[in-house]
């Protein structure tokens, strides 16, 4: 999940909200969310616009963001069932098949 995204479940506010109670449009709100570029990639328009919602100072919103980046953790859960394959030339060693 984008940290944007994020930011805005854990403020209880929708994307929708914050167009309406800030006039920046969705698709721009939509566009900020999807970006793989985090915050890193994210306007004063956009910032502001999330302020209006929360009603909270632009510079607060983004300290936020900037903390909920730094701390988030992202951990790929997709099972590889090949991961053991081929580990080492040994024919008499021996690898789980499952990883509990």
């Amino acid at each position: 999940m984008n940290v944007i995204q994020q930011y805005l479940d854990q403020n209880n506010v929708t994307r929708y909200k914050v167009s309406k109670l800030s006039g920046l449009g969705q698709t721009t709100l939509k566009a900020a969310v999807d970006s793989k570029n985090g915050i890193d990639g994210l306007t004063g328009k956009v910032i502001k616009a999330i302020a209006v919602a929360l009603d909270k100072t632009p510079g607060t919103v983004l300290d936020e963001l900037v903390q909920l980046e730094k701390n988030k953790k992202v951990v790929d859960c997709k099972f590889n069932p090949n991961f053991w394959t081929n580990l080492s030339a040994s024919p008499d060693t021996v690898f789980a098949s499952r990883v509990f």
